[in-house]
């Protein structure tokens, strides 16, 4: 899970007593399209670490505590519609932290609307190098060994 993994602790959050103001991720994932299988696998991992989390009491943010709660949007497997659906979430819904979608065309089409905005992006899926990294400092993700000919791309955090 998210909160067991120590991914949290990554981000500066940890695990609090119950919660009493809610925070609002924004997904765009694939529910339909060509990705839909993995992209609601994405989804339903998101929401187990959501449910876990606001189980545990939510999380404590320089001492207010919070629940969490998703809003998501179908990308409908294309990058491009990924990209509007992250201007739409930042600009329209105000989302503050934006969890990236399934599969690397998909996630680079979203990070780079990101790396131009204040959310930060948590790409957990992408397994490529992408653009979204040249802001590393608002883009995380899991780490991943290259292959031997490849050097590290913003210490793969992106």
């Amino acid at each position: 899970s998210l909160a067991s993994s120590g991914n949290l602790t990554t981000l500066g959050i940890a695990t609090a007593a119950p919660a009493q103001e809610t925070i609002v991720l924004g997904a765009a994932v694939s529910e339909t399209g060509k990705y839909s299988a993995e992209g609601m696998h994405t989804k339903n991992g998101y929401d187990l670490a959501v449910e876990r989390i606001n189980a545990a009491g939510g999380i404590d943010v320089g001492g207010t505590n919070y629940l969490l709660e998703i809003k998501y949007y179908d990308d409908e497997s294309e990058a491009a519609r990924a990209a509007e659906l992250a201007e739409r979430l930042i600009d329209q819904d105000g989302i503050q932290f934006i969890l990236g979608p399934y599969g690397s065309p998909i996630t680079a089409a979203q990070g780079g609307i990101a790396a131009t905005r204040p959310p930060t992006m948590v790409a957990t899926t992408e397994s490529a190098s992408l653009p979204h990294c040249q802001s590393p400092s608002r883009r995380f993700g899991k780490p991943r060994a290259p292959p031997p000919s490849e050097p590290w791309h913003c210490a793969q955090f992106c």
